[in-house]
């Protein structure tokens, strides 16, 4: 199914832009509404749409380059590239100038329509009067592997989810049949194709899951109803799939992840040390994630930062940031080796979390895999006693910052700001002290374990 890779892709880029925006155009691809929590957009007489999207509904081989924030978009005859806020884009390394460059709206990239489409073989129909913006594949660009205009005989009546502590369990009301099961990466997604079947559900079903971002309905040609799982984490993720006579049961469990090849699983710590490195996550040219207003994570990082900072000062300890303000930036190397050269009592990494699913909201707090949690279950515990915001758990992952630094690290991922309410919630100088208070009341608490 890659005839047509896509008439628009998934990216995530790190910044965004606030357009006076007035209409709101629906999308249609092949006769199929598509639907996002972000519409189709006019800016500059030009249509733009979310990319992710219109990706899942048509199918997308991406490679995004996160280092100049490209994205590599291929099919069997061409390959685009386009980076955030450059007109310039590449078709099989000839350059074009667009009208407008990409740009992000509420956490989600926006791209000229009319030429990803027409690059890839894809016809775009505007309906003015009706606000409508069709698409479709052209007969030279259909997929050949099944026919098109024969009535399914398999039928998607529902995708429903249920979450435990150790597993989510999702339920694909359709009958039995064949199934195509595959991975993507950037995002990780399992996928699901399910031929001969007409999808019947009507939207994509929401999710607050431990490994689930996002479930992704779309329709392809040839009678296939495509079902995407996007994970949180793949590599500590493990799942299984039976097809039973009315359903598709799909069980999320987690794995042990593999012994890391490099990294510090085994934390040093000096007991002695009353020095303390506090890292505000991103900063400078990196935003971090955005929230749904537009707020940049770079700020409420640091915000929270420079208040656990005062604290900690307070108490007799010596702090030591890896950026004092917005405009310095320090790449993760350069963070890790900083906190190791300090000698300090522990590391701590200050986020905020997104996730597609804007009802998504809570803390989480991570140590490197295998490596002792003592600390994260401090800090996390004694933030949650002071927010009371949903608890996501102490988890185990490999980011860079704590898994290159030989002292007790510990990320921490003080809430979601793709969540409006939670995004409020961390922008609040209140909130931000009480979040403080509890990383260094945890840190007072593991500073007594070793005298």
């Amino acid at each position: 199914m890659k005839k047509l890779i896509s008439t628009i892709i998934t990216i995530c880029f790190l910044l965004t832009v606030t357009p006076a925006l007035a209409k709101t155009p629906e999308l249609i691809i092949n006769n199929q509404p598509v639907k996002s929590d972000v519409s189709p957009q006019i800016i500059d007489g030009r249509v733009l749409v979310p990319l992710r999207v219109i990706s899942e509904s048509l199918g997308a081989l991406v490679d995004w380059e996160k280092d100049s924030q490209t994205v590599k978009i291929q099919d069997q005859h061409k390959t685009l590239r386009l980076q955030l806020q450059n007109k310039i884009t590449y078709v099989n390394d000839q350059p074009l100038e667009l009208d407008v460059p990409p740009l992000m709206l509420d956490n989600r990239t926006m791209v000229p329509l009319r030429f990803i489409s027409e690059q890839l073989g894809a016809r775009v129909s505007w309906i003015g009067t009706e606000k409508k913006v069709i698409i479709e594949r052209s007969e030279n660009n259909s997929v050949k592997d099944g026919p098109t205009s024969v009535p399914a005989d398999r039928k998607l009546t529902n995708v429903s989810y249920e979450e435990t502590e150790e597993k989510s369990v999702i339920e694909i009301e359709v009958k039995e049949g064949t199934n195509k099961v595959f991975e993507l990466k950037n995002p990780d997604r399992i996928v699901f194709d399910l031929m001969d079947t007409a999808n019947e559900v009507s939207a994509d079903p929401e999710v607050n899951s431990q490994f689930i971002d996002a479930i992704k309905l779309g329709v392809h040609p040839g009678n296939v109803t495509r079902v995407v799982i996007q994970l949180k984490d793949r590599k500590t993720t493990a799942y299984e799939a039976k097809q039973m006579a009315d359903k598709l049961v799909v069980t999320l469990t987690r794995r042990e992840a593999p012994p890391p090849e490099e990294g510090y699983t085994h934390k040093v710590v000096n007991g002695q040390s009353n020095v303390i490195v506090i890292d505000p996550g991103h900063g400078g040219k990196d935003v971090g994630t955005v929230g749904a207003s537009g707020r940049w994570e770079k700020m409420v990082n640091l915000a929270i930062a420079d208040k656990l900072k005062g604290i900690l000062q307070n108490e007799g300890f010596t702090v030591v940031m890896t950026r004092e303000d917005d405009a310095s930036f320090l790449s993760l190397d350069e963070r890790a080796q900083l906190a190791n050269k300090s000698d300090p009592l522990c590391f701590i990494s200050i986020h905020a979390n997104a996730a597609e699913n804007k009802a998504v909201s809570g803390l989480e707090t991570y140590s490197f895999y295998g490596s002792d949690k003592t600390l994260a279950n401090l800090i996390h515990n004694a933030v949650l006693a002071r927010t009371n915001q949903v608890n996501r758990k102490v988890k185990e992952a490999g980011f860079y910052v704590i898994k290159h630094t030989k002292m007790p690290s510990v990320l921490i991922e003080t809430g979601f700001v793709s969540n409006s309410e939670e995004e409020n919630f961390l922008f609040n100088e209140n909130n931000q002290m009480a979040i403080a208070e509890g990383i260094a009341e945890a840190v007072k608490q593991f500073k007594s374990l070793y005298k």
